[in-house]
């Protein structure tokens, strides 16, 4: 990438904490993360050299801001404002890439319609032509409707749909799709949170395609305009969230550790085996020594449950 929006009222918010070092530090490591479009090494002297960090107090600036502004991943540190930028920036380059082609090869078709179809014009002669001759040049002569260029259906966009489609805020209409359409519904739900989205969009319909709620679209349509952006960033954005999610569900559950090894465990265990609670004993046993320890109050638990036959 060559270009990236940079807010300067949210970049300071966001950075009003930082040293000189820290600030110039992260300016130079998301600079770099958009002109490389890849993560920053993993190697923390890789980045620094990267980004031309040559003191003690540069590098532990770069060390700092990696740690509190990107997280790490198997291949570099990840920063998510910057994945999403960058998934914008693909996306839309995408879009303006076929739309040049569907506009090249209509023309080349036109061209090649009107060729086919240009008037039939007999060559001038000086020599006087027969009198049946003159019946068929006079035919010649005479329109055919037939042979003219059929008129272009359908009117040509407007100036302002015209810089939308350049920009990447809308999407080419789909008159296939209708208002009740899975892919509707959901382009409508976006809409109506003042996200012009499209049914049309092949991201949205991925994401309608892998069962993407209503709800879903709604939300991103609402934050999307809330913070000025358009379809392609609120899409691109539920697709990096909904990927989060399942990367979440797929992460491995601790096992729960057994009941002898917590506090809580061996006191309901206690419990079911019909023994006094150990915080239960009353306040002149306590003062008489004669309430057991933990660990000793633990043990007695433990050989009951094992002659109940309930050690698990």
């Amino acid at each position: 990438m060559n270009f990236y929006k940079h807010h300067l009222g949210d970049y300071a918010a966001a950075t009003s904490h930082l040293s000189w070092d820290e600030d110039c530090a992260y300016r130079r490591l998301i600079d770099q993360y958009y002109k490389r479009e890849t993560p920053i090494p993993v190697d923390v002297k890789e980045a620094c050299r990267l980004v031309r960090a040559a003191t003690p107090s540069q590098r532990r600036a770069v060390e700092a801001v990696l740690r509190e502004f990107f997280r790490l991943n198997p291949d570099g540190w990840h920063q998510n404002r910057c994945n999403e930028e960058i998934g914008f920036a693909n996306a839309q380059a995408e879009t303006n890439r076929r739309i040049a082609e569907e506009r090249e090869s209509k023309k080349r078709a036109r061209k090649e319609h009107e060729s086919l179809h240009a008037p039939l014009n007999e060559p001038s002669t000086n020599r006087s032509p027969a009198p049946t001759e003159s019946v068929n040049l006079a035919r010649l002569q005479t329109p055919d409707t037939r042979l003219q260029t059929p008129e272009i259906q359908g009117a040509q966009p407007d100036v302002t749909t015209s810089r939308a489609l350049v920009e990447g805020e809308v999407e080419p209409e789909n008159p296939a799709e209708g208002a009740g359409t899975r892919y509707g519904l959901a382009a409508k739900a976006m809409r109506q949170r003042g996200c012009a989205a499209n049914p049309g969009d092949p991201r949205l319909r991925t994401l309608v395609d892998q069962g993407a709620s209503i709800e879903e679209f709604e939300a991103l349509g609402a934050e999307a305009a809330d913070k000025g952006k358009g379809p392609a960033w609120a899409l691109t954005a539920l697709v990096n969230r909904r990927q989060e999610a399942a990367d979440t569900r797929l992460a491995p559950q601790a096992a729960a550790p057994p009941w002898h090894e917590s506090r809580d465990g061996v006191s309901a265990r206690a419990q079911q085996l019909g023994m006094q609670a150990w915080p239960d004993f009353t306040n002149d046993a306590i003062r008489k020594g004669t309430t057991p320890s933990w660990s000793a109050y633990r043990n007695q638990v433990i050989m009951a449950a094992a002659d109940k036959g309930t050690t698990r």
